[in-house]
Formats: C-alpha cells, sequence, structure tokens
C-alpha cells in the first residue's frame, strides 16, 4: 500500500481463491509434496475479498472470475 501511495497509484488486489480440493490435489502431483497439514493451514490463513478492501485495495479481483471470463471469451 506505500509504494501504492508514493507512486500516486490505485492499490489493486489480485486474490488467488483456489479451492482447497484443487490445491490438495496439484500438491499430491508434486515432486515433493508439502504435507497435508501445512498446505490445509496455509489455505486457512489466505484474506477474504473484504478483508483485502479493509486493508487499502480500492479493487478487488477473483482470479477464479477471471479464469472464467477468460474461459467463456473462446
Amino acid at each position: 500500500m506505500a509504494h501504492a501511495r508514493y507512486w500516486q497509484r490505485t492499490p489493486v488486489a489480485v486474490l488467488f481463491d483456489v479451492p482447497l480440493s484443487v490445491v490438495e490435489a496439484q500438491n499430491a502431483g508434486r515432486d515433493r509434496v508439502v504435507p497435508l497439514h501445512v498446505v490445509r493451514e496455509l489455505h486457512q490463513l489466505l484474506p477474504t475479498a473484504v478483508q483485502l478492501h479493509d486493508e487499502g485495495s480500492t479493487t478487488v479481483h477473483l482470479a477464479s472470475d477471471l479464469t472464467t471470463t477468460t474461459n467463456s471469451a473462446r
């Protein structure tokens, strides 16, 4: 936020709102699998769009919306 204010730019956030089931499946396919309890704990720590707004982001884009829009345009 400090950089956005310094450069007089609008703070915008992109929230990668990947469902836990997708994250777990991707993790299972890795060469070095992260322990499941760690993946779940970190996933719970993801902020919500409301929290990102409260922190000062004027716009929050959900990655799921961006992907859906891109796929439907094809």
